[in-house]
């Protein structure tokens, strides 16, 4: 046997870890409270693409000389058929966004009806009603001792 013969893999050992060159990188120059700067390389990764098993690959875009098409109205709809793969966590966000749309627009719809039949002053409170001796008494700072 040789100690050059690499024909048999070993085992347990793994392949070093290399470092590559990322497709997007960029400087940014950080700033610290202190006054130093440090100028940082940062790596900018790419969006996964999720697909479902068996879909065919996306086709890549092809250069089109067509002008694009006038963009559709976008219709507001209140009722939106959920998809039938999503998961548990993508759900329970979309509910808990269209709740919070829901919640947002009976706001508005409230504080638009609210702002016509409110009068342009706040009404007086209880301390008018409770008569001048109480107002004082209220009004009047408390002494530390």
């Amino acid at each position: 046997m040789s100690d050059t013969d690499n024909d048999k893999p070993k085992l347990g050992t793994r392949a070093p870890l290399g470092l590559r060159r990322t497709v997007e990188t960029g400087q940014v120059k950080q700033s610290f409270s202190h006054g130093r700067s440090n100028t940082v390389i940062v790596e900018t990764k790419k969006a996964r693409v999720f697909r479902k098993p068996g879909d065919p690959a996306p086709a890549t875009p092809e250069a089109e000389v067509a002008a694009p098409a006038a963009a559709p109205a976008i219709e507001p709809t209140t009722a939106r058929a959920a998809p039938a793969a999503e998961s548990a966590q993508e759900r329970q966000s979309r509910l808990l966004r269209e709740a919070e749309e829901q919640r947002m627009h009976a706001l508005e719809d409230a504080r638009r009806a609210g702002s016509h039949d409110r009068p342009a002053s706040p009404p007086l409170g209880r301390e008018l009603a409770r008569g001048p001796q109480q107002l004082a008494r209220v009004q009047r700072p408390v002494r530390e001792q």
